[in-house]
């Protein structure tokens, strides 16, 4: 699949890539100043991505997205002792 075929408001991940991405709305982009050119999505820590629209993506489900947001924290437990809200 490649990034142009993925709905607005999707979820997807790069092909070599552990995380998982929402896709930002024509829209948002267009509202943000943002080059249309290229497909953009936002990670569940704030990164954001910018692909080709020709780039091979996987699509994911939100699961995929909530599992990223879970593993983050459990990580952030392990090595700082706390939770990362709870800071």
């Amino acid at each position: 699949m490649k990034a142009i075929d993925i709905a607005q408001g999707s979820y997807f991940r790069k092909m070599t890539g552990t995380y998982v991405y929402l896709r930002i709305s024509d829209a948002s982009v267009k509202y943000l100043g943002l080059d249309t050119d290229w497909i953009y999505g936002v990670c569940f820590n704030g990164n954001i991505t910018r692909l080709q629209p020709n780039k091979p993506v996987i699509a994911e489900s939100v699961n995929s997205f909530l599992k990223n947001t879970e593993e983050d924290k459990t990580w952030h437990e392990s090595i700082i002792g706390t939770a990362k809200n709870d800071e």
